[in-house]
Protein backbone atom coordinates (compact mmCIF):
# COMPACT_ATOMS: atom_id res chain seq x y z
CA UNK A 1 0.00 0.00 0.00
CA UNK A 2 1.84 3.14 -1.22
CA UNK A 3 2.27 5.20 1.95
CA UNK A 4 3.46 9.37 2.67
CA UNK A 5 5.62 8.88 5.34
CA UNK A 6 5.83 12.78 7.09
CA UNK A 7 8.86 12.18 9.81
CA UNK A 8 9.04 14.08 12.94
CA UNK A 9 12.40 15.90 13.05
CA UNK A 10 11.97 17.78 16.34
CA UNK A 11 13.04 14.86 18.53
CA UNK A 12 16.30 13.78 20.83
CA UNK A 13 16.27 9.87 20.28
CA UNK A 14 13.93 9.42 18.08
CA UNK A 15 15.10 9.32 14.48
CA UNK A 16 12.14 9.35 12.48
CA UNK A 17 13.86 10.37 9.17
CA UNK A 18 16.16 7.37 9.23
CA UNK A 19 13.64 4.78 9.70
CA UNK A 20 11.35 6.38 7.13
CA UNK A 21 14.37 6.25 4.98
CA UNK A 22 15.09 2.94 5.62
CA UNK A 23 11.36 2.00 5.28
CA UNK A 24 10.97 3.62 2.54
CA UNK A 25 13.63 1.32 0.53
CA UNK A 26 11.60 -1.73 1.11
CA UNK A 27 7.95 -0.15 0.43
CA UNK A 28 6.33 2.12 -1.86
CA UNK A 29 6.34 4.79 0.41
CA UNK A 30 7.28 8.49 -0.17
CA UNK A 31 9.25 10.48 2.58
CA UNK A 32 8.83 14.15 2.62
CA UNK A 33 8.95 16.57 5.57
CA UNK A 34 5.84 18.20 3.85
CA UNK A 35 7.21 21.71 5.97
CA UNK A 36 5.85 23.94 2.67
CA UNK A 37 3.26 23.75 0.42
CA UNK A 38 5.70 22.85 -2.66
CA UNK A 39 6.85 20.06 -0.88
CA UNK A 40 3.45 18.91 0.22
CA UNK A 41 2.09 19.49 -3.47
CA UNK A 42 5.26 17.15 -4.52
CA UNK A 43 4.98 14.61 -2.00
CA UNK A 44 1.46 13.68 -2.74
CA UNK A 45 2.32 13.91 -6.73
CA UNK A 46 4.40 11.39 -6.19
CA UNK A 47 2.42 9.61 -4.36
CA UNK A 48 -0.01 9.75 -7.27
CA UNK A 49 2.52 8.12 -9.09
CA UNK A 50 3.21 5.36 -6.99
CA UNK A 51 -0.35 4.33 -6.89
CA UNK A 52 -0.82 4.53 -10.84
CA UNK A 53 2.24 2.55 -10.78
CA UNK A 54 1.14 -1.40 -10.94
CA UNK A 55 2.37 -3.13 -7.99
CA UNK A 56 4.68 -5.79 -8.34
CA UNK A 57 3.42 -7.64 -5.46
CA UNK A 58 -0.16 -9.58 -5.13
CA UNK A 59 -2.44 -8.79 -2.32
CA UNK A 60 -4.42 -10.72 -1.04
CA UNK A 61 -7.05 -8.89 -0.46
CA UNK A 62 -8.61 -6.12 -2.92
CA UNK A 63 -7.64 -2.54 -2.16
CA UNK A 64 -9.27 0.26 -3.96
CA UNK A 65 -9.60 4.05 -2.60
CA UNK A 66 -6.29 5.02 -2.53
CA UNK A 67 -6.13 7.03 -5.65
CA UNK A 68 -9.04 9.07 -4.42
CA UNK A 69 -7.61 9.74 -1.16
CA UNK A 70 -5.09 11.52 -2.51
CA UNK A 71 -6.64 13.21 -5.03
CA UNK A 72 -8.74 14.50 -1.89
CA UNK A 73 -5.88 15.20 -0.31
CA UNK A 74 -4.19 17.04 -3.79
CA UNK A 75 -7.27 19.14 -3.44
CA UNK A 76 -6.55 20.13 0.33
CA UNK A 77 -2.61 21.60 -0.88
Amino acid sequence: MPALLVPNTNTKLDDQQRRAHLVARHAPVIVSACKSEGEREAAVRALLQLVSVPATRTCLVLMNGAERAAEAILALC
